[in-house]
């Protein structure tokens, strides 16, 4: 089968964006994984003010 030089560039772009342990090293140290932890709360502490204004809510109006 004859190679394109789109052929080349697909293989140029996975050699490119593999992945590699030095890319990964970033979630190995504990301020990535604090940093998520944290958006996870704010993400839970924002959902559970709303479910709180909700019920606040349907209990003033029923």
């Amino acid at each position: 089968m004859r190679r394109t030089r789109g052929d080349a560039f697909l293989a140029a772009e996975r050699e490119a964006h593999r992945w590699e342990p030095e890319a990964m090293s970033g979630l190995a140290d504990g301020r990535s994984l604090r940093l998520l932890w944290l958006v996870l709360a704010a993400c839970m502490a924002v959902l559970g003010v709303c479910a709180f204004v909700t019920v606040v809510f349907f209990a003033a109006h029923a």
